[in-house]
């Protein structure tokens, strides 16, 4: 029966992001870590995939969730497609990983494959906890402190980007050693990841998505807490009203010229060049 239907379109919306290519940090960093500890690299491809599949479907539920414009210099999904077509097409990429780790236990055996499998389960898990943190706080329009921010950056990005596709390579090469010293070099370098990929999104206009996307999604960086710490040390009530209600606005409410003066107050304050000595 299926075959009576056009399923073309649905495919070419699963497609979309993977086609569309992208950093390929993490599963390079799978790989890389595979080579570092004597592994076989061929035995790693299919949990790389895997690990860049994850990606792409948990970007087109991020878009989603944040109302995202752009993605790898093109409209996203949900913008060409709507919501529930463009979350359903996240949906399938969620289980084709699923499927291409499961495909792990023709080269990894059983024992291993399922291990791999339960630790990308486990680093999903927390990158899930750090997404409800960044978005709890966008909906109830807190301004968090520093400490906060890093708590979710550690769960949303350290796992996700550094630590659990290195632990997977580890794994993978049975350099089992590793696994301890990879978690606090992870934590390190997630904070790393994430502050400058904040930073780039509002000074940069080479990174594939809306220039100063995160001041329309109110989202909580490093850049708004300094900027919040700066204003109430300079007494400036009028502007740390301003940022405290623009940052509880939904997206729909904000205009260019807000993205712009928040921009104007970052670079006024000095929040452009300390943000960048913290990575």
């Amino acid at each position: 029966n299926s075959k009576k239907f056009n399923l073309d379109k649905h495919w070419d919306m699963v497609t979309d992001y993977p086609r569309r290519g992208g950093k390929y940090v993490r599963p390079g960093l799978v790989l890389l870590s595979c080579q570092a500890g004597g592994g076989d690299l061929d035995m790693a491809m299919r949990t790389a995939a895997a690990m860049e599949v994850s990606e792409d479907w948990l970007l087109i539920h991020d878009d989603f969730q944040d109302k995202s414009l752009e993605r790898r210099g093109e409209p996203a999904l949900q913008r060409m497609h709507g919501d529930e077509l463009a979350v359903n097409a996240g949906d399938h990429l969620h289980l084709i990983m699923w499927k291409i780790l499961l495909a792990n236990h023709d080269v990894l055996g059983c024992e291993l494959s399922c291990r791999i499998s339960e630790m990308m389960e486990y680093f999903l898990q927390i990158t899930c906890e750090g997404q409800f943190l960044e978005l709890s706080w966008t909906r109830s329009g807190r301004i968090v402190s520093q400490e906060e921010y890093y708590e979710m950056v550690d769960r949303k990005t350290g796992w996700y980007t550094i630590t659990g596709p290195l632990q997977l390579g580890a794994v993978l090469a049975g350099n089992e050693e590793a696994l301890g010293p990879l978690v606090e070099f992870g934590k390190t370098l997630g904070r790393a990841f994430q502050i400058h990929d904040d930073w780039l999104n509002v000074f940069s206009e080479n990174t594939g998505k809306e220039l100063g996307g995160d001041i329309l999604e109110g989202k909580r960086t490093l850049l708004l807490i300094r900027l919040m710490d700066k204003l109430e040390k300079a007494g400036d009530r009028q502007n740390l009203e301003y940022v405290r209600q623009l940052f509880k606005m939904k997206r729909k409410d904000k205009t260019q010229e807000d993205v712009n003066r928040i921009i104007a107050l970052y670079t006024e304050h000095g929040c452009r060049e300390w943000v960048r000595q913290q990575t």
